[in-house]
């Protein structure tokens, strides 16, 4: 099939009417082969690596989960997710549905932060506290456990051994210069840690100046769905809710009636609107089809299978849904996987509703697998029924680690080794990133722990595949100091 008509282009009927109607919005099934075809096609051949994008003009949306968590995560990750942003202002989607949200939420989630780094001390204090009178919690346990009955009872022998560990415990017990030095250390662990939360508590506070809203204020944000549109999304995703119930008993079925957002029906019995993500991913079907572009979305939102399957990989019918409604595509990142950020939250807030709720009926095979194992990108692939044959080697990367040598490794089977092409993937991303959203400085166990270790690549594989790397003359280790700190710094070999 020549390159001209590799995809058969879906009839659009009143290409300049951009209004979610029946006519244009999701569908669950369609019943045309070429399309399908041209859908799964489009969708591989377009797909990018984050590295790609990076420097791309791919428009990317964010959801709102992303945008609340930059208050929850450490000051040095929001301020390079923020970088991004602001060099990439004139391609970042803010959807109407997504900045709602995030209005509504903000604040929370800002005083979510701040309460936390007020507790930072108390909590330190507490751990001193514990440590002083952990022999005398563990006798009294002891007691406890002696004067149950069936123990006194009827187990006289296990009363003898109780009294001989309590008569130890009482002979070992914590003395007075033990105390006095162990108070001495925390002392200014203490006063550094008071000082170090007064230092963020100056950078939190700052609901009148807020940086991350300076940021999404350069954004492209979406003008909102008519309301006759919402009603007609609304009602739409009911119908397709009340297919989704009558078939989730079936694990067969269930993922052929999945559809964005049946991942939050749960909101309704507490009275929230459930259609948040219906309303966006038809904000950007729209936008798709009024600029003639491709879309990449970035969420952290993929526990709950209804952006993604429990796989992690995409649903088919999203993929034709898509493409019949647009003729692009929308790719679907979980925002760890596009930046070698960890977006771990350092304040939690009750703010979030549901929104990282897991779908019993779709419970993830293993919600720490890494998605993109068979491709070599970060980009979720198309179902294994559509898959090609281009799956790398890093399809049977998962490895059962018991034979590991790394006594800081825990045995998950879920870890696996990381091959020569992954890790130069990797590699090349996150120097990337860190020279134009961070501070130029790739830090060697930054990337070894956090950006492969996110990724379930054993960290003693990772070592290995290093120092391989580094006696063929392909990475080089540079040494740099900042603040009287030395750092290795990774670097590939042009």
């Amino acid at each position: 099939m020549s390159s001209n008509n590799k995809y058969q282009k879906p009839q659009v009927q009143k290409r300049d009417n951009y209004l979610v109607s029946e006519q244009f919005c999701f569908h669950r099934h369609y019943s045309d082969i070429s399309g399908t075809y041209s859908a799964y096609a489009y969708y591989k051949d377009h797909k990018k690596t984050p590295k790609e994008l990076y420097g791309s003009n791919t428009p990317i949306a964010i959801d709102t989960n992303i945008l609340l968590n930059l208050y929850k995560i450490s000051f040095k990750e929001r301020e390079e997710f923020l970088k991004f942003i602001e060099k990439n202002a004139y391609r970042i989607i803010i959807p109407a549905q997504v900045q709602q949200e995030y209005m509504c939420h903000r604040i929370n989630h800002i005083q979510a932060f701040q309460r936390t780094l007020k507790e930072l001390e108390p909590q330190t204090r507490t751990i001193l506290d514990s440590l002083k009178k952990s022999y005398k919690t563990a006798s009294e346990q002891l007691k406890q456990l002696g004067n149950r009955k069936i123990v006194s009872n009827d187990m006289l022998y296990v009363m003898e051994q109780i009294k001989n560990v309590q008569q130890f415990i009482e002979q070992h017990k914590f003395s007075d210069d033990y105390i006095n030095e162990l108070t001495n250390l925390f002392c200014p662990l203490l006063e550094n840690l008071k000082k170090g939360v007064d230092e963020s508590m100056k950078q939190a506070v700052y609901e009148l100046d807020d940086p991350v809203l300076s940021s999404l204020s350069k954004a492209q944000i979406q003008k909102p769905l008519s309301q006759l549109e919402m009603d007609f999304l609304n009602n739409k995703y009911h119908q397709l809710l009340e297919e989704y119930n009558e078939h989730k008993s079936q694990l067969s079925e269930i993922t052929l009636f999945t559809f964005p957002g049946c991942g939050d029906r749960f909101k309704e019995k507490d009275g929230l609107d459930p259609c948040g993500d219906f309303y966006i991913y038809h904000e950007l079907l729209s936008y798709m089809r009024r600029t003639n572009q491709d879309v990449v979305l970035l969420t952290n939102d993929v526990t709950k299978s209804d952006w993604v399957g429990a796989d992690r990989k995409p649903f088919g019918h999203y993929i034709v849904d898509t493409y019949m409604n647009t003729g692009h595509m929308l790719y679907i990142f979980n925002a760890r996987d596009f930046t070698p950020l960890t977006f771990e939250a350092v304040a939690e807030s009750s703010e979030e509703g549901r929104d990282d709720d897991v779908s019993p009926e779709i419970l993830p095979v293993n919600a720490n697998a890494d998605e993109t194992e068979t491709t070599g990108a970060n980009v979720m692939d198309v179902n294994h029924t559509i898959e090609s044959k281009e799956s790398s080697s890093e399809s049977n990367d998962i490895t059962d680690n018991t034979q590991d040598s790394n006594a800081g490794e825990q045995d998950y089977s879920y870890l696996r080794d990381v091959s020569e092409e992954r890790f130069m993937q990797e590699l090349e991303a996150a120097e990337i990133w860190a020279k134009d959203f961070g501070d130029g400085c790739l830090r060697q166990d930054f990337f070894i722990f956090t950006v492969l270790g996110h990724k379930n690549f054993k960290y003693s594989s990772s070592r290995k595949m290093l120092d391989k790397l580094k006696n063929e003359g392909l990475i080089r280790v540079v040494e740099k100091e900042e603040e009287d700190k030395k750092y290795k710094c990774l670097e590939k070999v042009r």
